[in-house]
């Protein structure tokens, strides 16, 4: 009886079960449906997910939570005690159990590019969180949350706040990491307008060139029958052709394919590695000018542009000022000439003025957006400002005067009695005239440093542009002595001098062909410099300043009255 009993309530018990699982079934489908209708998160079932989480978030069913729940408290403990190392798997398991529960996801990427990275003293362990956190939203929560515009936004945060600005310690090793990390990819000077068009991975390729192909019988000859085979080789390779295929391209005399090949493996090694996608990479060209993704703000740029993209007529104003950022950034700094990959202690860069008419008009395009007033406008004039001084001093003079134009036509009040040259030399002439020799010195130095920078990058009216205001910075500074006496005492050095030291500290610091660039552009520009290498340059330079200091001590001898 007691056995019957027994029986009977599990049956009844096995039928209420069911019950309830057809009505949370009817339910979950309605509610799925609700999703879809109002365009709200997805949370259904996922897609592309590897087994191991379709086995979590299937067969666990809402047990998932509570194992997720005691993973959050395990790292939370973990954090608090200062042990780290657990924390990356966990953050991988509680990915894995709740994929679509972005918010902690984020969060989990936020704490480990932020507050457990700077608890680290060296900069390789600072860089290593720093990359597990872009690694988990980038390569984990966007796989299972691919429309979410959160995370997008806050990989641009990322990119922007912790990479490229300067609030980290080791800031600028950051940004000579991620720099090496995107040139191993695309080399320095990538072809866009070929990556951006070429056919992204096996299947693509094959559709394109089909076996068929003259493209294949070259390969063929080089040992090589398939995509895959050749994109392994590629990849073992240094991220290089090798080079019977080089040689094999070369015979055939097919330059051409050689390049859409190259271009072909490098697309599906950026999207590989970093999820960029290299046809979104031209829609942005397309509308905002070249970008150099080497600069940690062209990140910023592409993933804040995937948020708005995705957000639909959602209004985010702060994620178009993550674009913003990202834009006037690229403006002032925005072109990589060289990093540091021994040491990864700096990176030269100069201003990106191709994005300069796509960031006025996208301050245009927002200002009417979001109508947010003096706000937008403002930022708007702030831009101008900046523009036509690195316009002035980048050689540009005939844009920068337009855009001064346009600045006097915003603030007419402020700048209409005022011109282009007091306008960009008034900060500079001020800090002159309140200068001391040292910090003049800097100032010339600067400017010259940077013109030899840009001669080095076959940038020729910068770099002219930069030698007239070191000259103009020199001759000011000497105007404030009163007398020749003053001068001789006091004064700087002669500026041939100081061309001498910059120059041979540039030709020192210079990667060998950027150092070729800059002697050819100085034996055909400059006689001062004209046939000089760093050592001759530096031991002419003191030369003269051995010269100039005895003939102050002379001076000095001349001044001693005799003692009574």
């Amino acid at each position: 009886m007691n056995r019957f009993k027994t029986l009977s309530t599990f049956f009844f018990l096995l039928i209420i079960s069911g019950i309830l699982l057809f009505c949370i079934n009817l339910s979950q489908k309605k509610l799925d449906a609700m999703v879809q209708e109002h365009e709200l998160h997805f949370t259904g079932q996922i897609s592309n997910a590897p087994p191991l989480v379709v086995f979590t978030t299937v067969a666990l069913g809402s047990f998932r939570g509570l194992i997720a729940d005691m993973l959050w408290v395990r790292a939370i403990n973990l954090q608090d005690q200062g042990n780290y190392f657990e924390l990356v798997q966990l953050a991988n398991w509680i990915t894995e159990l709740q994929p679509q529960f972005s918010g902690g996801i984020v969060y989990l990427g936020w704490n480990m590019a932020y507050n457990i990275s700077v608890t680290c003293s060296s900069r390789d362990d600072r860089w290593r969180w720093v990359m597990e956190g872009i690694r988990l939203l980038r390569d984990k929560a966007l796989v299972y949350n691919p429309t979410d515009p959160v995370i997008y936004k806050d990989l641009a945060w990322i990119f922007q706040h912790k990479i490229g600005d300067m609030y980290d310690d080791h800031n600028r090793f950051y940004k000579s990491k991620w720099a090496k990390i995107v040139q191993d990819i695309i080399t320095a000077e990538p072809d866009w307008a070929l990556m951006t068009t070429v056919p992204r991975g096996a299947k693509a390729f094959m559709e394109k060139y089909g076996k068929d192909h003259k493209l294949w019988k070259i390969l063929d000859k080089a040992g090589y029958k398939s995509y895959t085979e050749l994109y392994d080789a590629f990849l073992a390779n240094g991220n290089q052709l090798p080079e019977i295929v080089k040689e094999a391209f070369k015979i055939n005399e097919e330059p051409e394919l050689e390049k859409e090949l190259d271009a072909s493996f490098r697309s599906e090694l950026l999207y590989n590695n970093l999820k960029l996608d290299a046809s979104f990479i031209g829609e942005l060209h397309k509308r905002y000018g070249e970008l150099d993704w080497r600069f940690p703000e062209s990140q910023t740029i592409y993933w804040a542009s995937m948020a708005v993209k995705l957000s639909g007529d959602r209004i985010d104003v702060n994620t178009e000022r993550l674009i913003i950022y990202g834009l006037a950034n690229s403006f002032k700094n925005g072109r990589l000439l060289m990093v540091d990959t021994n040491d990864f202690d700096f990176t030269y860069s100069v201003p990106n003025l191709n994005v300069c008419d796509a960031l006025l008009k996208h301050y245009t395009d927002l200002d009417e957006k979001y109508k947010k007033g003096s706000s937008i406008i403002n930022a708007r004039v702030n831009f101008l400002k900046d523009a036509v001084e690195r316009f002035y001093v980048s050689g540009k003079i005939e844009r920068a005067k337009e855009l001064y134009a346009e600045l006097v036509k915003a603030r007419p009040f402020n700048y209409q009695h005022v011109s282009i040259d007091d306008f960009v030399l008034g900060e500079t002439v001020n800090t002159i005239e309140m200068a001391v020799a040292e910090e003049m010195l800097e100032v010339i130095n600067q400017n010259l440093f940077v013109g030899y920078i840009s001669a080095a990058f076959s940038d020729y009216d910068a770099a002219q542009a930069r030698e007239r205001l070191a000259r103009f910075a020199y001759a000011k500074y000497q105007s404030t002595l009163p007398t020749e006496e003053m001068k001789r005492r006091s004064g700087l050095p002669p500026f041939t001098t100081l061309k001498l030291v910059t120059y041979a500290m540039a030709l020192q610091s210079f990667p060998d062909n950027a150092r070729a660039r800059l002697q050819s552009y100085a034996s055909a520009n400059d006689p001062d410099l004209k046939g000089l290498n760093a050592e001759e340059a530096l031991a002419l330079a003191q030369q003269r300043l051995d010269e100039m200091h005895a003939e102050q001590q002379a001076i000095g001898q001349q001044d001693k009255r005799p003692e009574k």
